[in-house]
Formats: C-alpha cells, structure tokens, sequence
C-alpha cells in the first residue's frame, strides 16, 4: 500500500508506478506533446526552407542533451564553425558567422529529442504542413 510521509504519498519501494504501464491515452498524449514542442522550437530555430526538420528519438531515463552549444563534441562543433577564435570573432563582428548553410549544420548536429520517435507518417504530415 501507498504510505503518507513528509507530505507526499510513496510507496514502499519508492516510486508509486513502478512496474505500471501507462494507458496508451497517456503514452501517445506524452507523445504528441514531446513532438509538438520539437516542432515548434524547430521552427524558432529558423532552419533553410525546405531542409529536413532535426528531429530525434529521445529514450526515458538517457541524459539531456548538453545544454549550451560551446560544449559540443569538436568533431561536431568544427562541421560549421572555424577551428581559431579569431576567425570566429571576425566572421561575427562581419555578420558572416551565420550563413543559412552553417545554421542548419548546426541544427542539424544538435536534434530535437521526441519521446517515442518520429515516425515516416508524422514526417509526411509535418512536411505537407510546412506553408
């Protein structure tokens, strides 16, 4: 049975759905959700018009993904920014840093996560939305 302590229901074990599935109501909102709010920060990012959206799987329980871009494995980060400070600062102060190559390589290398997957029906949908 359930215990009340410190204000907050538990169970023995510690988690009160441990070993429960939730309904598949709940598991495709959770999923629509997760890829609503991908699209929608897809869109924010202002990718080239008609590239492919960078959407990725995301499995309960992994990591987030890194948070500030500077942090990004080298091997990604040198696709679409120059490997000296300088040059990077000079491209910038230019307004040469963001071409709309080098914005989509960039989003490219950093995908949106979506619980679940995006499967090949919702990226047909998603493609005959884009206006």
């Amino acid at each position: 049975g359930l215990l009340f302590e410190s204000g907050k229901w538990k169970s023995p074990d510690g988690s009160w759905a441990k070993g429960k599935t939730p309904s598949l109501f709940l598991q495709e909102l959770a999923h629509l959700s997760s890829l609503a709010v991908a699209v929608a920060f897809c869109t924010l990012r202002n990718d080239v018009e008609g590239s492919e959206s960078p959407l990725d799987i995301y499995h309960p329980g992994a990591p987030w993904p890194e948070a500030d871009p500077d942090k990004m494995p080298a091997k990604d980060l040198h696709k679409f920014s120059p490997r000296y400070k300088i040059v990077k600062n000079l491209r910038y102060w230019l307004g040469m840093d963001r071409t709309p190559q080098a914005r989509t390589q960039y989003n490219a290398a950093r995908p949106m996560p979506v619980l679940g997957g995006v499967s090949d029906g919702e990226i047909r949908m998603l493609q005959a939305a884009k206006g």
